[in-house]
């Protein structure tokens, strides 16, 4: 009897492709692609916060700081070579050269008082260049009780003292200079105060056009320096799941981010001034 012949074993069907298991995603960075208001809100009050803990820190330190300002605003009395009816004699003997008039400021921008125990070695106001100082006076000081005194005993050398009794946050004198020099006279403070160290020369904030220019550039940089790193930040990693009307509105928020940046870094380069020029 014939064998039966085996049936044939069917080949066995291929294994499906292993499918790879996609990525875990990030569900923070998800939600805030999709609910971009909310990241940029989260960021002011963040900026606004660090802003804030880092001026009230800076106000709760007590230091001394004697400040002194020249108002850049200058009055030509006499101009040497050209003819005038006006002739400035001192002390008897006629003023060949120009004659100046400017006011300089000095006060304690700082939140410690500072008293003559304090002082450490005279405090001088210095004519620069040399130049003899033909009258000098007070002409207002922040509170009689600060008792503030001109040394005019050696005027002929350009150099005017300062004394005073307390000079307490934002107390200080304007001081009228009447110098026998050019219009680009000016002062600079010599002397020292404990803790503090030499006498800072500083510009003030008084809302002109120059002042008004920088602003605007110091906010430009602050937008720049920010818009630029969220344009090149959302374009990598794992920032590139933002749409680019996310993008958009990142940039959006660094622009405002920039502008409060600026301001700030504006007012702590300028010092406004608590006394005023005439």
């Amino acid at each position: 009897m014939a064998e039966t012949p085996e049936e044939p074993t069917p080949p066995e069907p291929p294994e499906p492709f292993a499918v790879k298991p996609e990525p875990p995603r990030n569900r923070t960075l998800e939600w805030f692609s999709k609910n971009p208001v909310f990241g940029l809100i989260g960021l002011l009050v963040g900026v606004v916060s660090l802003i804030a803990t880092v001026y009230f820190g800076w106000i709760s330190v007590k230091d001394r700081d004697l400040s002194l300002t020249v108002n850049p605003t200058r009055t030509t009395i006499v101009k040497a070579g050209q003819s005038s009816d006006l002739h400035i004699l001192y002390k008897g003997q006629s003023v060949a050269t120009d004659v100046t008039g400017f006011q300089v400021g000095m006060w304690n921008a700082g939140r410690e008082s500072i008293r003559p125990e304090h002082i450490l070695s005279p405090i001088i106001l210095q004519t620069s260049p040399k130049v003899p100082i033909l009258e000098v006076r007070l002409k207002h000081t922040s509170r009689p009780v600060c008792d503030i005194v001109l040394d005019d005993s050696h005027l002929e050398d350009g150099k005017v003292g300062l004394s005073w009794r307390i000079l307490e946050h934002n107390d200080g004198a304007v001081v009228q200079f009447i110098v026998a020099g050019p219009s680009n006279a000016t002062v600079v403070g010599l002397g020292s105060v404990e803790g503090d160290g030499i006498i800072r020369t500083v510009k003030v904030l008084k809302g002109t056009f120059t002042d008004l220019f920088l602003y605007l550039l110091g906010v430009l940089a602050g937008v720049i320096v920010a818009g630029g790193v969220a344009f090149l930040i959302p374009s990598t990693g794992t920032f590139a799941m933002f749409t680019n009307k996310v993008k958009y509105r990142i940039l959006l928020g660094s622009w405002v981010l920039g502008s409060l940046l600026g301001t700030v870094l504006y007012f702590l380069v300028y010092t406004p001034m608590p006394l005023q020029f005439d």
